[in-house]
């Protein structure tokens, strides 16, 4: 009876973690322009034509853009990252087998800013590193 109450706490604290990266809903864009006006075309409208599919979190922030081709193919699969206040904190490019090829991390985090701070500045001196990119 533990056991079967330690997988249930196992499990639920599981899909908690996973449900930050669930899609709520996809919608689909023309190109990058409209993306960002929110302009988004009719799913059956996006046949033959070269489209970006964003896939929604429940927060109505993008997670995942993919750049179709007109054949239908994957051209580009970025992932997004948001903190808990949903500001973007990671964007990353993937292949199909879900290696990076390239990855943006965004603000105070970033490990390479951090040992670069570290090595470079005291750590009494007032600095602000807020939205630096690397």
């Amino acid at each position: 009876m533990i056991n079967l109450f330690r997988y249930g706490v196992l499990l639920l604290t599981m899909q908690i973690a996973v449900a930050q990266l669930d899609v709520a809903y996809v919608r689909y864009f023309q190109d990058d322009h409209n993306f960002l006006s929110n302009l988004s075309m009719m799913s059956t409208s996006r046949r033959g034509v070269a489209h970006l599919t964003v896939s929604y979190n429940e927060k109505d922030l993008p997670i995942k853009i993919e750049r179709i081709t007109a054949k239908g193919n994957i051209e580009k699969r970025e992932m997004l990252k948001y903190d808990e206040t949903g500001k973007l904190i990671e964007r990353g490019e993937y292949t199909d087998k879900w290696k990076y090829l390239n990855l943006t991390v965004i603000g105070d985090n970033e490990p390479w800013s951090q040992e670069f701070r570290a090595w470079r500045f005291a750590k009494n001196e007032p600095l602000t590193f807020t939205d630096q990119r690397t």
